[in-house]
């Protein structure tokens, strides 16, 4: 069996906010500049919303934001779902939520707020009082009124892999993964739950018929998956690292993972560690895709999408994919064996052309770093803790292909996110606490 590793993760529990209401924003306009920090903006029906150390803020213009509710919280995460938010981060003074609070949904747009638990303290249809934080996803299915919200988030006390479904007024509770009597040895061709440590990293697709969720078992270094249909229980399998037969690896699989779905192929993308010296430093590593058109654990094919050469040794460090009308783009960071262990250029391909793979080194804007973003055709990246944009169309140019988004260090990684506000496509990202809106 591989070697058995123990991850330490930072406790804290999912909660939620349900907002009451229908006034868009109650406070008064103010200054952009006023805002310490800007972490998540989004687009929010017509409106761009911002989250931000101060609370959550409604986008006026250039100069103005207007706050939306009077609970004032540091608002780390935000996503959206319909006419509803989501959001997690830490209680603002003299505030009376949790720390940290969680995971928070609202069904207004702020003007009030009265909070309930999701999950992590307790209580019926299989909540918990566990530590609820770590690796989160979330996907969705169906449409209009009739969607549901799926979420996959971490047990930190027993480092298992929890799941949620919202369908607009109900919520409910389960543990995917992580709870079996033993570990299911990756060299078992019977798939049932485990007890290892699957915490770490975790991604779903979700289509009319299951639910997929993907992810890393922290201690066999393999990557596992489990889907669930209509009715029925989960199935469990054994994606990748277990083998190297059938397309298959025996390399560390898994510490960064996406998936995505385009409505017939289901696209897993995720790093491998594929040796290490005595030092336990990483010397080789590879870039792997899985992709199939049904849910059966059979049905996998798999690829290397890009392994050790000259160039670059190690992989990973973040990756990221696109669906667009071009087919499914994907991108990711790699170290050459001078910049190592530290990444040090921006690699991407498309997938139905992958023996094609582009690359630009990041040399004269520092050591690029997560979070990635792209659309397909310009990518996202923090750089010496500045937030980056390459234009992959304009990768002949070399360095002239990169520009900086943002000229001034910030303590932390930025966030960003495409959106799309009256059918026209923009990153929204903070440039010197101001937001920045920026057309590919």
């Amino acid at each position: 069996m591989k070697e058995l590793r123990n991850r330490k993760v930072i406790g804290g529990f999912i909660a939620a906010l349900l907002l009451l209401g229908a006034n868009p924003a109650i406070g008064a306009g103010q200054d952009i500049g006023s805002l310490s920090h800007i972490h998540s903006v989004r687009a929010f029906g017509d409106q761009v919303i911002l989250g931000t150390h101060e609370g959550l803020f409604r986008y006026v213009d250039e100069k103005t934001v207007q706050l939306m509710g009077p609970e004032k919280f540091d608002i780390m995460g935000l996503a959206v779902f319909g006419k509803k938010l989501y959001a997690s981060g830490h209680p603002g003074p003299g505030s009376k939520l949790p720390e940290p609070v969680g995971l928070l949904i609202s069904t207004d747009s702020g003007k009030s707020w009265k909070k309930i638990t999701i999950d992590g303290a307790g209580g019926s249809s299989g909540r918990t009082t566990h530590n609820l934080s770590g690796a989160i996803s979330m996907c969705v299915n169906g449409s209009g009124v009739k969607q549901t919200l799926h979420i996959f988030y971490t047990d930190a006390t027993e480092k298992d892999l929890r799941y949620s479904t919202f369908n607009g007024k109900n919520f409910t509770f389960e543990t995917v993964d992580g709870n079996g009597p033993s570990v299911n040895n990756y060299e078992d061709p019977i798939r049932v739950r485990t007890s290892s440590d699957v915490s770490v990293a975790n991604a779903c697709v979700a289509s009319a018929s299951a639910v997929q969720v993907f992810y890393r078992d922290e201690s066999q270094g393999v990557l596992l998956g489990a889907v669930k249909t209509k009715n029925a229980s989960w199935r469990y399998e054994l994606v990748d690292g277990d083998r190297k037969t059938d397309g298959r690896t025996t390399g560390d699989v898994g510490f960064h993972v996406q998936a995505i779905f385009d409505g017939n192929t289901t696209y897993v993308a995720y790093d491998s560690v594929v040796s290490m010296n005595q030092k336990k430093e990483i010397t080789s590593g590879a870039i792997r895709i899985a992709t199939r058109t049904s849910i059966e654990p059979t049905a996998w094919n798999y690829e290397t999408l890009d392994i050790s050469t000259d160039e670059a040794i190690i992989f990973g460090f973040d990756v990221a994919l696109a669906r667009t009308s071009a087919g499914v783009f994907a991108t990711w960071l790699a170290a050459s064996a001078a910049s190592a262990p530290k990444p040090d250029q921006i690699r991407w391909s498309w997938l139905k052309d992958s023996t094609k793979i582009y690359k630009l080194t990041t040399e004269n804007f520092g050591t690029p770093d997560k979070y990635l973003a792209t659309d397909g055709k310009t990518i996202i990246f923090n750089c010496q803790e500045r937030l980056c944009a390459l234009d992959t169309s304009k990768k002949d140019l070399g360095q002239s292909a990169i520009r900086l988004v943002s000229s001034t260090q910030g303590s932390e990684p930025t966030q960003s996110a495409w959106v799309t506000v009256n059918k026209i496509k923009y990153l929204l990202a903070t440039i010197n606490g101001k937001l920045a809106l920026l057309k590919p």
